[in-house]
């Protein structure tokens, strides 16, 4: 589910829409689905994997890619932000643009936005040199990213960048850097 999209026009202009709201409905995986119903196996579950898989079953109303489509009732709104820098990442939930492998989304309920997070992956397919050791700073959120131990690495715009971040599904390290409160001997 994303937060933020850019749409071309048939007449060529290209608009930025950015996160607006959410319907309040819980989400669910429909590729979590189709791996519980052995339609596609989980060690070749992708975001490739799933978008053929539906274009592979129709979209149309009835046939099995949109009626698995329908099975999410979690919808996200748009709305327009024509004052935006064409070139700019998309907005995080921080309200600051994203930058590409060094803004990471969490879970809001436990890391603030703005803390800085080293990050340690091995993220074959996604990175040419496979791995990603870095620091990187919170700066958006997602319903999908609940819990301690759960963050989404922003790959960039496009496609290439979002045939990379659907390849991603392995686990990392990382390591939160925390004020100490004042006073404290932590």
């Amino acid at each position: 589910m994303q937060g933020s999209a850019r749409v071309r026009l048939e007449d060529g202009r290209s608009l930025r829409l950015v996160y607006a709201g959410r319907n309040g409905w819980p989400y669910t995986s429909i590729g979590r689905i189709l791996i519980d119903t052995r339609e596609i196996a989980q060690d070749s579950m992708s975001l490739a994997a799933l978008k053929q898989w539906i274009r592979a079953h129709g979209q149309r109303p009835g046939e099995e890619g949109a009626e698995l489509m329908r099975r999410n009732q979690s919808y996200v709104f748009f709305a327009l932000a024509p004052d935006l820098d064409a070139e700019a990442g998309p907005i995080g939930g921080a309200g600051l643009s994203l930058t590409p492998l060094r803004s990471l989304a969490i879970d809001r309920d436990i890391y603030p936005y703005g803390a800085p997070i080293w990050v340690d992956a091995d993220i074959p397919g996604a990175l040419p040199e496979g791995r990603l050791r870095r620091l990187m700073i919170a700066q958006d959120t997602g319903s999908a990213i609940v819990g301690p131990a759960r963050a989404d690495i922003f790959f960039g715009s496009g496609d290439e960048a979002g045939a990379r971040a659907g390849a991603v599904r392995h686990a990392g390290e990382f390591i939160v850097f925390l004020p100490v409160e004042e006073g404290s001997l932590r």
